[in-house]
């Protein structure tokens, strides 16, 4: 369901739609902050990118999210807009020179969102060197390259598979492949050929936030399995079933404040809607209280 859709079904205005999901991403990202380093550190990680666009197609993005292979449970995720490739017709190319001269891009934005994941998995999930962490990606040469010259690299046993394999339960980056599959499912934001998609980046982040607190720490972690406990995605990866249940109790109750927060520099940038929108020239809005 869109903000629209929603605030007509609440009738509420969409202003108060959009505030209630920014407190409510701020909130998940503390939860998401504080119970993450308690996850078992040894499973093997996923990183892929997800696929979707900013503002309209002429600015594809790509939604790097790293996943615990076996559990499910989504670490961590970052964002890079990129240029518009492929076949295009005379008028669509007469339309991305015009939209492309005001428009600035990241240069090695692929590879900068796949250090930053591998910044994040460095600092929770290698406890020694010579175990090193089984890291699977597809065959991307920009992580390839990211990878070779992180100062970590040596604590990564980099396993890459072939995006082309069929997309089966046996496929090694199936857990990437599942997360595919539930965010076009889920959100509205990234259906494919539908006019409900994304105009703000960081509105979109923000959803995702929200999203990844529910997956995490809420849904199922198999809906259809025959397992009468219905172990979240975070109780798989290790997390005690109190913490995540004392945690879900704060979210709604305490207000997180970014001051008391131990975040990295990824998840500082989420909390202050960092992540710029193609063609936008002022900075997002933040409220105030948010940086207290």
């Amino acid at each position: 369901m869109s903000q629209r859709a929603l605030a007509r079904h609440l009738a509420a205005s969409l202003g108060t739609i959009s505030n209630r999901i920014g407190r409510l991403s701020r909130q998940a990202l503390a939860l998401h902050a504080t119970l993450r380093p308690l996850a078992t550190p040894s499973e093997p990680v996923c990183i892929d990118g997800f696929v979707s666009f900013d503002r309209s197609q002429y600015f594809p993005n790509n939604i790097t999210i790293s996943i615990a292979a076996p559990s499910r449970y989504i670490l961590s995720l970052t964002h890079a807009t990129l240029r518009r490739s492929g076949r295009c017709t005379a008028s669509q190319i007469l339309k991305k020179q015009r939209l492309y001269r005001t428009a600035t891009f990241e240069p090695r934005a692929l590879e900068r969102s796949f250090k930053s994941l591998l910044d994040e998995l460095s600092r929770e999930r290698i406890p020694l060197i010579h175990t090193p962490l089984p890291l699977i990606t597809d065959e991307k040469p920009d992580y390839a390259r990211a990878l070779k010259a992180h100062p970590c690299r040596a604590r990564f046993a980099h396993r890459t598979i072939n995006s082309k394999l069929p997309r089966t339960f046996s496929n090694p980056l199936f857990p990437s492949n599942y997360l595919d599959r539930e965010l076009r499912k889920d959100l509205a934001d990234h259906r494919r050929e539908t006019v409900c998609f994304s105009r703000n980046v960081a509105n979109m982040l923000q959803r995702l936030m929200v999203y990844l607190g529910w997956h995490n720490y809420d849904k199922p972690f198999r809906i259809g399995g025959k397992t009468q406990t219905r172990m979240s995605h975070a109780e798989v990866a290790g997390i005690g079933k109190h913490k995540v249940e004392d945690a879900r109790y704060m979210l709604f109750r305490d207000r997180a404040f970014l001051t008391r927060l131990s975040l990295s520099s990824l998840e500082h940038k989420l909390w202050v809607r960092g992540f710029a929108t193609p063609l936008k020239k002022r900075p997002e809005y933040l409220p105030s209280y948010a940086l207290h």
